[in-house]
């Protein structure tokens, strides 16, 4: 019993660390997913990250997350699962943080 509740613990650990599973994503998995697969500086994958965390909802990050990480089929499930407005707003968050970063790191 004690065994089947430490591995609990430990895949709820690591499902939010990576931003899996059904809670908001990290705003540290999120840049690193941004590092990891878009040609955006440091400074602007963390932007992206944080404003992420504020403008999406936990379906939209977890999206968002997915298709970073090419990770089609999640990313289509929670498509799915969206409202339209949901949908909407995590379909043009990227190009939106996008231009409202690089113009913040202008300035």
């Amino acid at each position: 019993m004690k065994t089947k509740i430490l591995f609990c613990v430990v895949l709820v650990g690591v499902l939010s660390a990576c931003g899996g599973g059904g809670g908001s994503v990290s705003e540290a998995a999120l840049a690193e997913a941004c590092n990891d697969t878009v040609n955006w500086t440091s400074e602007g994958c963390d932007c992206m990250a944080e404003k992420a965390k504020q403008d999406l909802s936990v379906k939209g990050q977890q999206l968002l997350y997915a298709s970073l990480t090419d990770d089609a089929e999640r990313a289509e499930e929670l498509a799915k699962s969206m409202t339209l407005e949901e949908a909407t707003t995590a379909g043009m968050f990227m190009v939106n943080a996008g231009m409202s970063c690089a113009m913040a790191q202008q300035e």
